[in-house]
């Protein structure tokens, strides 16, 4: 009683298939050796002949057929089929069975204890970048609110004293605006006056001319009359 192989998933290249059809063909050999030690110990009248392997199979197994038996340990070291599903029963031995490194490799995730030590060492980087910072700050002094009011307090003066500064300048700007507008008004009076003046001077210097000329002209006659007086008395 032989069962065919299964040729279609060997011809497969998914190497899940391939160890699921190679647990399977170890356990069809396995059974195959058990079907024919039992062929030979004379349990084969067990079966009856109208009924199908299956069935058989399937079917309730009496006490003297299980008797008969002897008794088979099944070892391997494939794993378990994941499409078949096939186990070993709970009176045969369990299988022992090994996935292949490339199939870890593909599979398996990353440990959890290299991502434990790279978060501990970039949390350690980051401590170690953060804390020269830290460092770098300076104590606050004990009376820093003592200079701050004092600090206040020379604002308030040096504010109160450039306000005053800034009214005496404001002041003094005005009163040397009303002196320059009151001298600019006598300025201007002076200089009508030095006009006025200017004009006498030139009618007073006029008036000189007309009397040097009139001087003159006597001078001119008081000559003449005497050269004619000296002329009678010559004669």
């Amino acid at each position: 009683m032989a069962i065919p192989n299964t040729p279609s998933l060997l011809e497969s290249r998914n190497p899940l298939l391939l160890q699921s059809a190679n647990s399977l063909d170890c356990a069809l050999a396995q059974f195959n050796k058990l079907a024919t030690s039992a062929e030979r110990n004379g349990t084969s009248q067990v079966v009856p002949k109208e009924t199908s392997i299956a069935e058989w199979l399937l079917g309730p197994v009496s006490e003297a057929t299980y008797q008969s038996y002897p008794s088979y340990t099944i070892s391997s070291n494939e794993p378990e089929s994941p499409i078949f599903g096939w186990a070993p029963s709970p009176a045969l031995s369990p299988l022992n069975w090994t996935v292949p490194s490339e199939v870890m490799d593909l599979t398996s995730p990353e440990p959890e204890a290299e991502r434990g030590s790279t978060d501990v060492m970039t949390t350690t980087n980051k401590r170690s970048s953060v804390s020269p910072s830290r460092s770098t700050k300076r104590p606050r002094p004990t009376g820093e609110e003592d200079c701050s009011e004092e600090l206040l307090a020379r604002r308030a003066k040096n504010t109160d004293a450039a306000r005053r500064s800034r009214l005496k300048k404001v002041v003094r700007l005005e009163g040397l605006e009303t002196k320059v507008a009151g001298l600019e008004s006598t300025n201007q009076t002076l200089s009508t006056k030095v006009a006025v003046l200017e004009a006498e001077r030139n009618g007073h210097l006029v008036k000189e001319a007309e009397q040097m000329a009139r001087i003159a002209q006597l001078e001119a006659k008081i000559i003449e009359t005497q050269l004619a007086f000296a002329l009678r008395r010559v004669q």
